[in-house]
């Protein structure tokens, strides 16, 4: 069973999920990877040992608790941010399933607070892309892709990038990152 923090297996789930994933070198992958993984290290750094609750307050993204799931494209949802209305939306119901899945490898109260603070924090990456950053597959370099039988080539965006850096702001934020090599 994988554990929670292994922030690598997390990485490669998403890029997976890309809908350019087929058409990706392994090379490639390694790289999206890597830089996708550096970003979110490297922003998380000036916010470290920062409570979430003040954290959210301190960059302007407001929290709001909602009972049940939120369910798009089949997936259900944990967390989202409404870049719109500056807000993190928490569902309850996705903190518990992270919560539950935590506590194979933590104390049930950590479990509940990690899960919390985890949802949190990369939900404020993507906060952070919407009023700082920008959109993290724009800082990367795009891939060409074959069209019309492959008489053209059009250059697309690795879309998940964002995904992998948000996990990995989120997992350094919180200092789990070094759990994960610990075993």
């Amino acid at each position: 069973m994988q554990k929670p923090f292994e922030i690598e297996a997390i990485a490669q789930q998403e890029l997976q999920k890309d809908r350019l994933f087929p058409l990706l070198t392994p090379e490639q992958c390694d790289f999206y990877i890597r830089a996708a993984l550096e970003i979110g290290r490297s922003e998380a750094a000036p916010y470290a040992g920062q409570g979430m609750l003040g954290l959210a307050s301190k960059l302007g993204a407001g929290l709001q608790e909602v009972e049940g799931g939120n369910v798009i494209a089949g997936c259900d949802l944990y967390a989202e941010y409404d870049a719109g209305l500056r807000r993190i939306r928490l569902h309850r119901a996705g903190m518990a399933r992270l919560a539950l899945r935590l506590s194979q490898t933590l104390p049930e109260a950590d479990a509940w607070q990690i899960a919390r603070d985890l949802l949190i924090a990369h939900e404020l990456f993507h906060h952070l892309e919407a009023t700082r950053l920008g959109p993290v597959h724009r800082r990367l370099p795009p891939i060409a892709v074959p069209t019309l039988g492959g008489c053209w080539r059009v250059q697309r965006r690795v879309l998940r990038t964002r995904e992998i850096a948000a996990h990995s702001f989120a997992h350094t934020l919180l200092g789990l990152v070094e759990r994960s090599h610990r075993g």
